[in-house]
């Protein structure tokens, strides 16, 4: 094999390669790997793997949700911009307002449902659909000052964790 056609360096133990450093095969080795499919799999996973996997779930959630409201509106649910960006900024914030008005979310869930968008936007080679969308970020700004001030929770004290060891009983 020639050595310019030599993948290496790759760490990725989910993919199945080599630690960093070692060399793997030629790529003549893994046939599969020139097939389209199995190219495409394996570029989806690497992307993937720049997020947790709970962000991951978070974020295919997020896109679930916007299928189901582009759906119900009768659109397509990529945000390819062109001549007129400012529809794109409209369907956003209406989706926004849809989570927060019509299904009662929470500023702290709704602000991730266009992360996922985007998410799913960049994964497949689009332009970031929430880019220059002013607007939005207004309306998310907006969503969270009308959200109100955060309940604070008081971490458990030293003193109140022997108490609670005190009031247990073993034959309970």
């Amino acid at each position: 094999p020639r050595p310019d056609l030599l993948v290496t360096g790759l760490d990725t133990a989910a993919l199945g390669a080599p630690p960093f450093g070692k060399p793997t095969q030629p790529l003549a080795v893994r046939p599969s790997l020139y097939t389209k499919g199995d190219l495409e799999r394996e570029k989806v996973k690497i992307m993937l793997a720049s997020l947790a996997e709970g962000t991951n779930r978070t974020y295919d959630s997020a896109w679930r949700h916007w299928l189901q409201f582009c759906t119900g509106r009768k659109r397509e649910p990529f945000l390819l911009g062109g001549e007129d960006n400012s529809k794109d900024e409209e369907e956003l914030m209406n989706f926004v307002t849809y989570l927060a008005v019509a299904l009662g979310q929470k500023y702290g869930t709704v602000k991730g449902k266009p992360m996922g968008v985007r998410s799913k936007h960049l994964t497949n080679g689009l332009p970031d659909p929430l880019a220059y969308k002013e607007r939005l970020w207004l309306a998310l700004r907006g969503l969270k000052r009308m959200s109100g001030a955060t309940a604070r929770k008081f971490p458990v004290t030293v003193e109140q964790l022997r108490w609670i060891r005190g009031q247990l009983s073993p034959f309970d």
